[in-house]
């Protein structure tokens, strides 16, 4: 069941607008042709444990001053969900997780803006506060009655971002600042058989906490009319000063850069090219979180970095638009996982690990076509050949879950009535997941059709839209990652508001 309501408005200079969007599901179907052996009730339809309740909040309202504008954002989302267990392995010999988020609540408050003074100086800046809050329910089993551990957990996140720029001669220099800074504070209650804390226990709450920041530059310029020459670069770095109880860990430093062109010919066609350097820092829940037990923290995991490139020929037309892009993404320390077995233990943990470095080799194409005023094509599809660095015979010689291609194409119908319909192919190529061997297992090939019929009914100034969704109409088995196939075919249906 889903349902949606959104109002859009202007008063004098200002702009708002406000939507309400509520999602709920009973569950995800089970394609005909899994392969579920374990923690599946035998003979259901539905997948154990995937109910969920969504419900969103957004508003935002912007002031135009005669040269700035100023805005607030404010997203509120708060949901419930369960989360399916991994239905190829053995609870009794391997570490399934029986979850549930009874408690899933996000708050987001975004203030930007944008303006520009005398002598060819602007600025763009956004600065934003995120409260997160969850609830993480650990079963015993499958059945989902007994619940043995609760993770409970907050964030609170405060970020900037800040870009001045100035036009230099015949091209435009851009300065930029980012920060970010978040708090994590986690408790991780043991139940007793009746569901309460065991009293024999304390159970701390922990602090986490990161800082992630950068300085940088950037100046664009036109040697000739139809060419465009981009330089940038930036200055990046981490520091964790609260780990929890977790070890100490030093501040981590790093740069990024890029030099990108671009020549238009003027006659729809333009040729465009990029190559740069980034970093990126593991994430909190890279370096501290042990998910209930199922990760095994790696002191030593490091940022990774890349060089990309990409190269992109491209065409603007009245009917038809599109682009090829071969790229390449050449990476150090990448991080990625492997399983590990602890001594006295006999069920295996997964670990992050850096590797020695991978590469992607890929071309993506990207079309958009009009075939009439009513019917509109649009299409991408991404290969890419996937290549692991190994300095043993033992080391991972596959990303997890990196599929070798990734394709969708749709047609869409709107006519004059307010009839719309949608028909839609999404196509995953082959990827490799882990198993608890540490094995790379494949996940073979899918191609599902997705299909959407709607009737818009004008109340003018206001609309409203009825619809119906069928996805994986072929009950397709898709695997993005093993023993965790997507949802079979699913029928949903609501109404969208336009106030």
């Amino acid at each position: 069941m889903e349902g949606s309501a959104t109002h859009r408005g202007r008063s004098g200079r200002v702009t708002f607008t406000g939507s309400a969007a509520y999602t709920k599901t009973d569950g995800f179907s089970v394609p005909s042709d899994a392969d579920l052996p374990f923690s599946q009730a035998s003979g259901s339809e539905m997948r154990t444990n995937t109910d969920s309740r969504v419900t969103n909040l957004f508003a935002n309202g912007t002031y135009d001053f005669n040269r700035s504008r100023v805005g607030v954002s404010i997203l509120h989302v708060d949901a419930e969900k369960g989360i399916a267990p991994e239905s190829h392995l053995d609870p009794a010999a391997s570490r399934v997780r029986f979850w549930r988020y009874p408690e899933w609540r996000n708050t987001m408050v975004i203030v930007n803006g944008e303006g520009v003074s005398g002598g060819g100086t602007g600025w763009k800046g956004a600065a934003w506060v995120n409260a997160f809050s969850q609830e993480i329910e650990s079963y015993q089993s499958a059945l989902f009655q007994t619940i043995d551990e609760r993770q409970q957990d907050n964030d609170f996140t405060v970020g900037t971002r800040l870009i001045l720029s100035q036009t230099l001669g015949t091209g435009l220099a851009k300065f930029s600042f980012n920060g970010l800074t978040s708090t994590h504070k986690q408790r991780d209650v043991e139940l007793d058989a009746s569901g309460n804390p065991d009293p024999s226990q304390t159970f701390p709450r922990l602090e986490f906490q990161q800082h992630i920041f950068s300085f940088g530059a950037e100046y664009g310029f036109n040697p000739s009319v139809p060419l465009t020459v981009t330089i940038g670069a930036s200055f990046d770095a981490m520091v964790t000063p609260k780990t929890g109880d977790k070890p100490d860990r030093d501040a981590s430093t790093n740069y990024t850069a890029t030099i990108g062109a671009m020549y238009d010919a003027g006659d729809a066609w333009f040729v465009r090219g990029a190559v740069g350097r980034k970093t990126r820092f593991p994430t909190m829940r890279e370096l501290f979180g042990e998910a209930l037990n199922r990760f095994q923290l790696n002191p030593n995991l490091d940022i990774e970095s890349s060089v990309l490139t990409e190269i992109a020929v491209g065409f603007r037309g009245e009917t038809f638009s599109g682009e090829i892009i071969p790229f390449g993404t050449f990476t150090s320390g990448t991080i990625d996982q492997e399983t590990v077995l602890l001594a006295g233990e006999t069920r295996p943990r997964r670990q992050r690990i850096n590797l020695e470095g991978s590469r992607v080799l890929g071309v993506e194409l990207v079309g958009t076509a009009a075939a009439s005023e009513e019917i509109t094509v649009e299409g991408h599809l991404t290969l890419m050949d996937v290549h692991v660095q190994q300095t043993a015979s033992s080391d991972p010689d596959k990303l997890t879950e990196k599929p070798a291609a990734l394709g969708r194409v749709s047609v869409s119908y709107f006519g004059e009535q307010g009839t719309g319909f949608t028909v839609e192919s999404v196509y995953t190529g082959r990827a490799y997941s882990l198993n608890d061997n540490n094995q790379f297992v494949p996940l073979e090939s899918s191609l599902t059709f997705n299909v959407r019929v709607s009737q818009r009914i004008d109340l003018a100034p206001r609309w409203v839209e009825l619809f119906v969704r069928a996805d994986n109409v072929t009950n397709e088995v898709v695997l993005p990652q093993l023993g965790l196939p997507a949802p079979g075919r699913t029928v949903s249906g609501g109404v969208k508001v336009g106030l």
